[in-house]
């Protein structure tokens, strides 16, 4: 390999990718898929429950596997995903140092600026830093009728802006969460989507 002149390295969408050029042709395209971030969302494929049942080995496409608990999971006892079942879910805690994969949750959040978007959920949320009683009503008011259709935590920041900006970003995010779900219709776990 000493005919390699350049290494790429870039970290995209929760991976890291090199790639290794010699004489202005690609050599090789590695991609590390384990190298992922808080809130990077994947459609993952469950491999097996913990041996006390209170979590999902989950594969996410790298040497280490995610972990998925119990408090973690949507839905009832008799909705929780089964050993090869695919599964949309969202880096909650990066890989740890100690060796263990990454923690996972099925609980997706979309962070804004002011808000933050939660599609399994509904019913608008307020900082508890949004102490002003008229403001946390004008807020709750201005976002109910969005709130039916995802749920919308109202960041500390949103306080003095106007509801219009407010729809406009939840909108926004509403949007990426439907582009998210088509690409998981498409994809073929294990595949970051988002």
């Amino acid at each position: 390999m000493s005919d390699i002149n350049e290494l790429f390295v870039r970290h995209r969408a929760g991976r890291l990718e090199v790639a290794l050029v010699a004489q202005s042709r690609l050599v090789e395209l590695r991609t590390d898929p384990t190298v992922l971030t808080p809130g990077t969302i994947l459609l993952a494929r469950c491999q097996s429950p913990a041996p006390d049942g209170s979590a999902m080995f989950v594969d996410i496409g790298g040497a280490k596997g995610g972990y998925l608990r119990a408090v973690d999971m949507i839905g009832g006892a008799a909705d929780r995903p089964q050993a090869g079942d695919p599964v949309l879910v969202q880096i909650a805690r990066a890989a740890g140092e100690d060796g263990k994969g990454p923690r996972l949750s099925m609980k997706l959040a979309l962070p804004g600026r002011f808000v933050v978007l939660r599609p399994q959920e509904t019913g608008v949320a307020l900082s508890d830093r949004i102490e002003d009683d008229g403001v946390r009503g004008r807020l709750a008011a201005g976002l109910r009728d969005l709130a039916a259709e995802a749920g919308i935590t109202v960041r500390t920041a949103a306080a003095e802006i106007d509801v219009d900006v407010l729809r406009e970003e939840i909108l926004r995010l509403a949007a990426s969460w439907d582009r998210i779900r088509a690409q998981a219709l498409t994809a073929r776990p294990p595949g970051v989507l988002s």
